[in-house]
């Protein structure tokens, strides 16, 4: 049975030495079909940057990859689409919940990944985005109550997971 929450992952819990007991068990409900684990464009984009982290890629090669508006000097042409009006309005609303309503030019360029991610995991219907980066779980109230995905981190993620597999699981009998 393949379920329908999602759960994306940020670049930062691709969990590719399997040391967060948490993100393991999320893994496990994966590989039972039980939940979908999906990464967008920017995760590979980023495990691709600099030195690259070929650990990282290997892992993350397990996953449904989310095809992400193209961001000029940030997205991979062979693996983004041609956005279109409503892309643009949710990542420029998804940045300025996180960092602040600027020009679009003075965002770093993690601030404008971490955008494109969230934006992209609503773009597709994410139920869950998994992330350790504080200042993103800091904005995770705003981002909900503007667009319906849960920023969680690994933990909190598993538990709001479970508990819903629960739910769903008494719903069929």
């Amino acid at each position: 049975m393949t379920s329908s929450i999602s759960v994306y992952i940020d670049t930062n819990c691709i969990n590719a030495k399997q040391a967060n007991k948490y993100l393991n068990e999320l893994e496990e409900l994966y590989i039972r079909e039980e939940i979908l684990i999906e990464k967008t464009d920017t995760l590979d984009t980023e495990l691709q940057d600099g030195k690259g982290y070929p650990q990282g890629l290997k892992k993350s090669m397990k996953y449904i990859e989310s095809y992400g508006p193209t961001v000029f000097d940030h997205s991979r042409w062979n693996s983004s689409i041609l956005g279109d009006e409503k892309d643009e309005e949710r990542l420029s609303k998804v940045l300025e919940i996180l960092w602040g309503k600027k020009v679009r030019s003075s965002y770093r360029k993690q601030d404008i990944r971490d955008a494109m991610h969230i934006s992209t995991a609503i773009r597709y219907g994410g139920k869950y985005f998994v992330t350790d980066e504080r200042k993103l779980l800091n904005k995770a109230d705003k981002i909900e109550i503007v667009f319906g995905i849960k920023i969680r981190n690994p933990e909190n993620c598993l538990d709001e997971v479970k508990a819903r597999l629960k739910v769903l699981e008494e719903l069929e009998q």
